[in-house]
């Protein structure tokens, strides 16, 4: 099994912009937004929400290989 390294950066961006909607909603929210929790405990809730929902929609960033033109060459 081969992994292709040419989607990481890709697929990081797509992380990060998921991870910033999703962290920006769980600081905004009531129950979740008080001071009285840990920031921690809120970054914790963001990333698993994340790695939940990220694959769910992967059809909404478009990941693309840049390799396939050099397939037989590098990958």
């Amino acid at each position: 099994m081969r992994v292709d390294i040419s989607l990481l950066p890709a697929l990081a961006a797509a992380f990060m912009l998921v991870f910033a909607r999703i962290g920006a909603m769980v600081m905004l929210l009531p129950g979740l937004g008080e001071s009285n929790i840990p920031v921690r405990i809120k970054l914790g809730i963001a990333l698993v929400l994340t790695l939940v929902i990220l694959p769910l929609h992967r059809a909404a960033y478009p990941i693309r290989s840049t390799c396939s033109r050099w397939r037989r060459f590098w990958c």
